[in-house]
C-alpha cells in the first residue's frame, strides 16, 4: 500500500467549525492520517471522551475532501453513475470521460483515491478495535458502541471494495508486516467477513439514537441490519434478507417521508445513517446540480427520465437548465449548495426506501408475490403512484428493478451494482459505452498498489 506522510491533528472543539461542535458536542476531535499498512500514531483510549474522539476521527477520514463518500467527482456515487446508464458525461475531464466510456486506466488517480480511502478507513477501524481491547478506563457501554461502529464501517468499506474490484485484501489487523504483504481474497470470503462484522455490530450497537443526541450521524442497530439485508440480497439469501429488512421496517424510529423533497434533510425520518460533510455543504449538492455552462458536466439519460410517470412526485428530484436553447436535466436530490447554511442536509448513506425495495425483491425471488407487491406499493404510493399492476413473479421482479432505478438514482452507485449483481451489465450498459467489454464490470486495481505489494497478484483482466 502507498505510505503517505504522517499527519496528526488533535484539536479542541473551540477551534473546530461551529457546525461540527453543534452536531457532536465533544471536547476533543482526533483526525489522523495513518497509512494502510502501519500504525503511525497511537489512538487515545484513556477515558470515554478520548475513546469517542477516535470514532469521530474515523468518520472525518471517511468523508474528507478526497474520499469515496464525499459525493464529489471522485466519489463512488459520481463514478458509478458515470459507469452506469443513468448519467451522460458532457465535461472535458479525460479521466471522467474514460469512466463514462468504460476506458479506465490502471493509473487513474480517482480510482486510486477510492482504494486508498477505503483501506485507510478499514485500517483506522481496525486500530479502534485493537485499542479498545486494552482500555480499562473506557466504560462497557461506550466500548461496545464504538466496537459496533468500527465493525460497521469496516463492513461498509469492504462491501464497496469487493463490488468495485472483485478480489481484495481482507485487512483485519494492525500488524505492519501482515498488511504490507497481504494478498487478495476471493469475494465469497469477503462477503463472509462483511456478514460476520455486521452481525457483531448488530449485537453491540444501541437500538436508538440517544448516544448521538438524537442525531442520525452515528449508526444504531438499524444500520448493520440494513446493510445485512443488502448483503443477503446480493448473496441470494432471500429469507435472511427479509428477516433483517423487516427489523428495520418495523422499527418505530423510521418512516418514509411523505414529501420526497424532505428525504435528504438532516435527520429525516427516512434516514438510517447519515454523515456530515465538514465543509458545511453536502458534496452531491455541489456536484450534481448544473447552474451554468461552466459546470455542464453531465445530464440524466433520457431512458431514465422516460421511466417516470407524469404524476411521479420523485420528479422533484430532478431539475432543468436551459443553456443556449437546449434543456439539460440533472439530479437535484440535494439542493442546499449554500455553505452559509450548513446542517440543512446530511449526506445519506442508508435510508428506509432501499430497505423496502430489498425486502420486496427478496419476497419476489422467493415467489411470495403478494408480499413483494405490498412492499412495492409502499414505494409507489409515496411517489404519488397507484398500486402496481404486476401480477406474477417475473413482472414484479422487473418492476422492482425499475423502481430501484427511479428511487435510488445518483445515490451510492445502486444502479450499477444492481446490473452487476444480476449479470446484466453487458446487456444494458454495453451498447452505450464506447469501449465496453465484459471485463469492465470490475475497476482496475491501482497500478501503484500492485507495484508496492507484489502479493496482490495480477491486475484485473482487461487492464
Amino acid at each position: 500500500m502507498k505510505i503517505d506522510n504522517i499527519k496528526l491533528y488533535k484539536l479542541k472543539s473551540l477551534v473546530l467549525i461551529a457546525v461540527f461542535v453543534c452536531f457532536f458536542s465533544c471536547k476533543d476531535f482526533l483526525e489522523i492520517d495513518p497509512p494502510v499498512t502501519e500504525v503511525t500514531e497511537e489512538l487515545v483510549f484513556d477515558d470515554d471522551n478520548s475513546a469517542e474522539s477516535t470514532i469521530r476521527g474515523l468518520y472525518a477520514r471517511f468523508i474528507n475532501s478526497h474520499s469515496l463518500a464525499t459525493g464529489r467527482e471522485g466519489s463512488v456515487t459520481y463514478l458509478l453513475a458515470l459507469s452506469g446508464d443513468n448519467l451522460n458525461y458532457l465535461g472535458i475531464d479525460d479521466e471522467l470521460e474514460g469512466v463514462f466510456n468504460a476506458d479506465i486506466l490502471s493509473d487513474s488517480r480517482r480510482i486510486e483515491t477510492i482504494w486508498t480511502n477505503a483501506f485507510e478507513t478499514i485500517f483506522y477501524a481496525n486500530s479502534i478495535l485493537d485499542g479498545l481491547q486494552d482500555a480499562p478506563n473506557v466504560s462497557d457501554g461506550v466500548k461496545g458502541q464504538l466496537q459496533g461502529e468500527a465493525l460497521f464501517m469496516r463492513a461498509f468499506c469492504n462491501f464497496y471494495m469487493v463490488n468495485l474490484f472483485g478480489p481484495i485484501p481482507l485487512v483485519q489487523t494492525v500488524n505492519v508486516e501482515t498488511n504490507r504483504n497481504i494478498s487478495r481474497s476471493e469475494p465469497s470470503l469477503i462477503y463472509e467477513s462483511i456478514i460476520s462484522d455486521l452481525l457483531q455490530s448488530e449485537e453491540l450497537l444501541a437500538d436508538d439514537f440517544s448516544f448521538g443526541a438524537g442525531e442520525r450521524l452515528r449508526p444504531n442497530k438499524a444500520a448493520p441490519q440494513s446493510l445485512l439485508a443488502r448483503a443477503y440480497l446480493y448473496t441470494e439469501e432471500w429469507s435472511s434478507a427479509i428477516e433483517k429488512a423487516s427489523l428495520v421496517i418495523d422499527h418505530p424510529d423510521f418512516q418514509l417521508e411523505a414529501d420526497p423533497t424532505s428525504v435528504f434533510l438532516a435527520n429525516s425520518s427516512e434516514s438510517i445513517f447519515q454523515m456530515i460533510d465538514f465543509r458545511g455543504t453536502v458534496g452531491e449538492a455541489l456536484t450534481f446540480p448544473v447552474t451554468s455552462a461552466s459546470n455542464l458536466n453531465h445530464e440524466l439519460r433520457p431512458d431514465l427520465l422516460n421511466l417516470f410517470e407524469p404524476e411521479d412526485l420523485r420528479l422533484q428530484w430532478v431539475d432543468t437548465i436551459d443553456i443556449s436553447g437546449t434543456d439539460y436535466i440533472f439530479p437535484f436530490k440535494y439542493r442546499n449548495a449554500d455553505s452559509g447554511m450548513p446542517g440543512v442536509e446530511y449526506s445519506t448513506l442508508l435510508r428506509l426506501a432501499e430497505v423496502y425495495l430489498i425486502r420486496a425483491e427478496a419476497y419476489a425471488r422467493s415467489n411470495n408475490v403478494a408480499n413483494a407487491i405490498s412492499d412495492l406499493n409502499v414505494i409507489r404510493n409515496r411517489a404519488g403512484l397507484p398500486n402496481s399492476s404486476s401480477s406474477n413473479q417475473s413482472e414484479v421482479i422487473d418492476e422492482i428493478e425499475v423502481q430501484r432505478r427511479l428511487e435510488l438514482f445518483a445515490e451510492w452507485g445502486h444502479r450499477w451494482l444492481d446490473l452487476k449483481r444480476t449479470n446484466r451489465l453487458s446487456v444494458v450498459v454495453g451498447p452505450i459505452k464506447a469501449d465496453w467489454t465484459s471485463e469492465d464490470a470490475l475497476y482496475p486495481v491501482p497500478l501503484d498498489e500492485l507495484e508496492l505489494n507484489q502479493n496482490l497478484g495480477s491486475q484485473n483482466p482487461g487492464y
